[in-house]
Order: C-alpha cells, then sequence, then structure tokens
C-alpha cells in the first residue's frame, strides 16, 4: 500500500523538510517526493486572482452596508497585479543580492549549515529561505503585523485608500513573486534528502501528454496505468472557475499564451522574466532537463 498527502504550503519553509525527514525516515526508508512547479509569472497572477482580488473582493462587500459591482472596488480599492508586482520585485532584487538580507538572516537562523551546501552543484551557492525577505526583526522572527513587507508598507503609503492587509491570505500576497523562485525552495529539500528521492514535475505537462504521469508512476514503484482518457477531461477549479461547481477544459492554451494575457506592461513583464530566468536555470539543471516555459 502506498499513502501520500498534497499540501502546497510545505515548500516555502526549509523546517519542514527536517520535519518530515524526522517523522518519515530517510535513506532506504525515505518518502517519495514530488515537487510540482508552473509558470512562475503566471502562478504569481493566479495567486494575485484568487488571495488578493477575491478575498479583497469578499472583505470588501462584506464591510460595506450597500455593496457595489466589483469593478467599482477594483478601479478604486484594489491594487493593480502591476502595482502589488512591481513593488515586490524591487524589493526581491535587493533582498536577494549577495550579502543581502535573505543571505544574512538565513546564517542566523541556521547557521553554518548554509555555507555547507553539500548537495550543490556550484560551490557559489548557499541556501537561503526567501521567506525571511519578509522578516522584520534581525533574529529573523515575523513582524506582529502580519500583513507587513516592506514593499507593501510602501504602497501603503502611496496608496492609503487601497486594500493591502487581508488578514486570510497576507503571506500569499505578500510573497507572490518570491513562491515562485522554486530553487530557492527545493535546495533545502536536495540537501535533506537524496536526489533519488526527489521528483520535479513541470505542472503544464500534466495535462499535455501520458509521459509526465508514466514518469511519476515510474518514480513511486507503481505498475504503468493508461492516464490518456483522465489528461483530456474536464477540470475544476481551473481557468477563472474557482471551487467544484463548473468543469474547464484545459486544452489548447499553453502557457506562453496565458503569460501573455497578464496584464502587465510589457517593460515589466520584460524585467520580471529576466528576473527570473537566473533561478530557472538553476532549477533545470537540479531537474536535468527543461520545462516548456524555461
Amino acid at each position: 500500500m502506498i499513502t501520500g498527502e498534497a499540501f502546497p504550503g510545505y515548500l516555502p519553509y526549509p523546517n519542514i523538510a527536517s520535519e518530515v525527514q524526522r517523522l518519515l525516515g530517510s535513506g532506504g526508508d525515505s518518502p517519495r517526493i514530488i515537487v510540482s512547479v508552473r509558470e512562475p509569472l503566471y502562478r504569481a497572477y493566479s495567486s494575485y486572482k484568487y488571495n488578493y482580488l477575491r478575498m479583497g473582493l469578499k472583505n470588501l462587500r462584506e464591510k460595506d452596508k450597500n455593496p457595489q459591482t466589483d469593478e467599482y472596488y477594483k478601479e478604486n480599492f484594489l491594487l493593480s497585479f502591476e502595482e502589488l508586482i512591481n513593488a515586490e520585485l524591487e524589493y526581491l532584487k535587493e533582498c536577494l543580492e549577495p550579502g543581502g538580507k535573505a543571505e544574512v538572516l538565513t546564517f542566523e537562523k541556521y547557521g553554518q549549515r548554509v555555507m555547507n551546501f553539500s548537495n550543490s552543484s556550484t560551490p557559489s551557492n548557499i541556501l537561503v529561505d526567501v521567506e525571511l525577505c519578509y522578516a522584520k526583526t534581525s533574529s529573523g522572527n515575523e513582524t506582529s503585523s502580519p500583513h507587513e513587507g516592506y514593499h507593501l508598507s510602501k504602497l501603503m503609503e502611496i496608496y492609503p485608500e487601497k486594500v493591502t492587509d487581508i488578514p486570510q491570505t497576507n503571506h500569499l500576497i505578500r510573497s507572490m513573486l518570491a513562491r515562485g523562485i522554486y530553487i530557492l525552495s527545493i535546495d533545502w529539500w536536495y540537501e535533506t534528502f537524496d536526489k533519488s528521492d526527489i521528483h520535479v514535475v513541470c505542472l503544464e505537462e500534466l495535462s499535455q501528454s501520458q509521459i509526465a504521469m508514466d514518469n511519476v508512476t515510474r518514480f513511486l514503484g507503481l505498475p504503468t496505468y493508461d492516464f490518456s482518457s483522465i489528461i483530456t477531461k474536464e477540470r475544476y477549479n481551473v481557468g477563472g472557475n474557482e471551487g467544484f461547481t463548473s468543469l474547464t477544459r484545459t486544452e489548447g492554451t499553453s502557457t506562453a499564451t496565458k503569460s501573455a494575457s497578464i496584464p502587465l506592461s510589457d517593460k515589466l513583464r520584460y524585467e520580471v522574466q529576466g528576473f527570473f530566468s537566473f533561478y530557472n536555470e538553476r532549477l533545470f539543471e537540479r531537474m536535468g532537463r527543461r520545462c516548456s516555459w524555461g
């Protein structure tokens, strides 16, 4: 019997990897770990729609005695994707500089371990906890204000009438770009587990061919199975249809087409893609292959 668990919140937090090892073992007893990654910019936009727009609209309606249209709230009280992403991008560039806040706080929190990255293929690479970019104190502890992130604080000053504090999803809103820097999170798992116990899947491949699922079943030691009928079916909770009340067919829209539809200026789109390219290349080196968006 094989049992499993799926939870996207595990990846960004380094301590989870060592906790999984403690609870489930390592070496011959190690769990099989599957990580799915998707095109980072589109992942950020999806998070913006689901965690910021959706929750922001919900909160505004509940507080308003005379609820208005979605467009009214978006125009007057909600930040655009470009405004949020531009602020986070500038902040991340500074935080992730060599010797910057991320490296300093990671070393303070985890000690010499980050400098002895035995599974790094590049000697200059060190382990970085990117979530510490959003910590306020020198010890790496979270600020007392849950929505606080330096880029969000600046946006609050520029747009005092706009919503920046959504308690239910603040931890996701403040790091929409950061959570797409997959390699900085995955490195901790490679440091904790043997590389043969980790399989990285490009999410877009799962609905394009049988090959991706064949690789997953092979990795898990399961017998082959024909997933073709499942791959071509419609899906819940995709394409803007939230929840499980309507189905959407996922075939026919390429990642490039989806990314091009994101409401960003060409300049910012180019900057974001350039920012991700360095980390994507490190990810593909780890995987031993490329995703379609690389």
